[in-house]
């Protein structure tokens, strides 16, 4: 695919006119041109010299005839509306501005007709996004649209103000900036047209205009993408988290965003990593990890929901990575060294949340380098004859489609010569956070686990991750008053889940430390009444968010993509108003401990953090 060719104009300056001055358009565009080359490796073309008076016929020609694939031509500057009509204007002009003396509407209409009326060169994409940012923008991005009707295939026009003067001067390049940088590694492209309408949208809401006054676009859908770096640049973060990011960022989408997600115990793209504890357990793994003779072929994690399982195993293997431990200890993340197994890695890590069988097996192969693996029967034979021992983690048993099956599955698998199998799950379906003794053990019955690790309550584990949490959170609180607080948690918790959402309630309303009393009534004996307290502030505070969290708890897959409006469109019928992107950005900062993010068909998803949470809207919504 040819890629995309940037263009520049960023005229800030007018010394016939120097009230016409512009001076957010010269960082603005800096802006723009390095949120291009961070996220895609675009390097942007200053044309400013050449888009003047004098050179600007050339360069207009230039355009029109520009064939080798997409272009994005962006004009930074002062324009005004001669009459009726939209006309820019270039450094020379001034002070009295006319249609000889700038670059009307009907110049550029005419190249977008020009150059977007042919077909695509050998049928590759060759869209086009031209950007106004100057003032009354909006209506010169209309009527260029109107003019060029019926010539404008795969056009995108954006208009950044509806005003007169510098009111909204600067804000498009930010925006631009911020909303490239939000596509993450679980997206596989950028799609120009999602990305243009969460700007729109965000400009709207801004300027209070309607929704797509700021957008004009003819392009197909998925007609346009664009590169995204696999790796892009660090840029601003703490010297002491950059390794962690790079490596969390060349990590598998499932290790990064389930494994390690779950580990580092943090909300949504928070940069820290919380886990603590657990040494007896870490270290009984690791040593089974490293017993390739083991008579112990499958290991069961299990224990009461919310205990902090998926944690355990996201440990666990990040104590297999070299790089991660590194990234750790920089971190001040002590990993001991009895936690860490010795040249033993997992040959195949899966999380089976929300998985069918097929899927799994397909998964499972794909990492096993398995072929022409279309049963759970194949690959079960593909493991008996396989050459070398096989190391299977498999977490969220509880939580897949096919929980009995996938249980017998993974059975099966630790039977064959030479493999064994690390399991992360409920004993029952039947098991909840605030029913801890479930009707049966319908699950581990059907794995028949050789050894079964219980992760039980651990009041120092929790003791010391809720010190740790309200020491960042609330560096001005003395230090026994922390401590008091962290006790008074670690007491009352029975779950790790328990303290977290109790930690993330009190950092978003330290009100409730004011006095003991309102200290007893958050930490309520079950954890729905506790993530209950936190729904309430939401429907006070930020209803749309509590919308959109709401809506999660009937996500289908991996979750609901922010991509195409589905979130948005989930949201807004359980509001019964409706919602846009800006809330979604509100509700992925103000609700992030209560959010993960997975990937499916190359766009990232979003769905509630835990079960727990799920379980709680669906018992709520069922009453």
């Amino acid at each position: 695919m040819p890629s995309l060719e940037a263009r520049i104009v960023a005229h800030h300056t007018y010394p016939k006119s120097s009230w016409w001055d512009v001076p957010e358009v010269e960082d603005g565009s800096r802006v723009v041109s390095q949120a291009l080359t961070r996220i895609s490796g675009v390097t942007a073309r200053d044309d400013s010299a050449r888009a003047t008076f004098v050179d600007h016929p050339n360069w207009l020609i230039e355009l029109a005839s520009h064939r080798d694939g997409p272009l994005l031509v962006y004009w930074g500057g002062h324009a005004e509306m001669l009459g009726n009509s939209y006309a820019v204007a270039f450094p020379e002009s001034g002070p009295q501005l006319s249609e000889l003396t700038s670059l009307t509407f009907e110049k550029l209409a005419a190249v977008v007709a020009a150059r977007q009326s042919a077909p695509p060169a050998d049928g590759h994409a060759d869209w086009l996004l031209l950007i106004l940012d100057t003032c009354q923008s909006v209506a010169g991005a209309e009527q260029i649209w109107h003019a060029t009707q019926g010539k404008r295939r795969d056009t995108a026009i954006v208009a950044t103000s509806t005003e007169v003067g510098s009111a909204f001067a600067g804000r498009f390049p930010i925006l631009f900036a911020q909303f490239l940088d939000e596509y993450g590694q679980n997206d596989a492209q950028v799609d120009l047209l999602e990305l243009l309408r969460r700007i729109g949208d965000a400009l709207d809401e801004e300027q209070q205009t309607s929704g797509g006054a700021h957008l004009h676009t003819s392009i197909r859908a998925h007609a346009a993408v664009w590169p995204r770096r696999d790796h892009a640049p660090l840029v601003g973060l703490r010297s002491d988290v950059k390794e962690l990011v790079e490596v969390l960022a060349a990590s598998p989408d499932v290790i990064r965003n389930h494994f390690y997600a779950k580990a580092a115990s943090v909300g949504l793209n928070q940069l820290d990593w919380e886990f603590t504890g657990r040494i007896p357990e870490r270290t009984r793994i690791a040593r089974w990890m490293d017993e390739v003779e083991s008579e112990i072929q499958m290991l069961t994690v299990t224990g009461p929901a919310g205990s902090g399982k998926s944690a355990l195993l996201g440990m666990v293997l990040a104590s297999t990575s070299p790089e991660l431990v590194v990234a750790l200890s920089q971190l001040g993340v002590d990993i001991p060294t009895d936690t860490v197994p010795t040249n033993t890695s997992f040959t195949a890590t899966l999380h089976l949340s929300n998985r069918t069988i097929d899927e799994v097996v397909a998964e499972a192969a794909s990492q096993e380098g398995f072929d022409n693996v279309q049963s759970s029967e194949d690959l079960i034979g593909r493991y008996q004859k396989a050459s070398g021992p096989r190391l299977v983690l498999a977490d969220a048993l509880d939580e897949s489609r096919d929980p009995i099956r996938l249980a017998r599955l993974m059975h099966q698998i630790a039977e064959q010569p030479g493999c064994r199998v690390l399991v992360g799950t409920r004993r029952s379906l039947t098991e909840t956070p605030d029913n801890p003794i479930p009707l049966d053990h319908a699950l581990t019955d059907a794995l028949v686990p050789d050894e079964m690790l219980t992760v039980d309550a651990s009041k120092p584990s929790f003791r010391n991750y809720v010190r740790r949490r309200l020491q960042r959170a609330m560096g001005e609180r003395p230090d026994d008053q922390v401590r008091e607080l962290a006790d008074t948690i670690a007491e009352k918790a029975t779950t790790f889940l328990y303290a977290r959402v109790a930690v993330e309630e009190i950092i978003a309303d330290p009100g409730w430390t004011a006095t003991k009393t309102a200290l007893a009534m958050l930490l309520t004996p079950t954890h729905t009444g506790i993530f209950e307290k936190t729904v309430s502030r939401l429907q006070r505070t930020e209803p749309n968010t509590e919308h959109l969290l709401h809506a999660l708890a009937y996500a289908r897959g991996n979750g609901f993509p922010r991509t195409g409006r589905i979130w948005e469109v989930a949201g807004s019928a359980v509001a019964g108003v409706t919602l846009r992107d800006p809330d979604i950005r509100r509700a992925l900062k103000t609700a992030a401990p209560y959010i993960t993010q997975d990937t499916e068909f190359g766009n990232e998803v979003y769905r509630l953090g835990h079960r727990t949470f799920v379980e709680y809207y669906h018992g709520r919504d069922a009453r």
